[in-house]
């Protein structure tokens, strides 16, 4: 079976988190929407930070990884933030950044 390869990157840090592995684009991105709603992560508490991405393919019978030429944008973490919340975040991180 051909899995897709994705991974969080953290605009703060300037990397992408440790890869994971599913079927296709729209598990991933309930995965990670399911992360963002969890108030217990990091990703729900500065979801402005964070955007979902694929980075390619791995075959789980021949072993191959197969990486896109770039990454692949999927969302923003802040895209699962009710509306009010999401304003109130970025203007906290206005705040922080002037």
């Amino acid at each position: 079976m051909k899995l897709k390869i994705y991974s969080v990157f953290d605009d703060k840090a300037g990397a992408f988190d440790r890869p994971f592995f599913l079927q296709n684009d729209p598990m991933a991105i309930r995965s990670f929407s399911d992360a963002v709603a969890d108030k217990t992560t990091g990703l729900s508490v500065h979801a402005s930070d964070y955007k979902l991405y694929c980075l390619g393919e791995f075959d789980d019978v021949s072993g191959k990884l197969t990486s896109l030429r770039e990454p692949l944008f999927l969302c923003n973490a802040i895209d699962f933030i009710p509306p009010v919340v999401s304003e109130k975040l970025l203007e906290v991180e206005n705040e922080k950044n002037s």
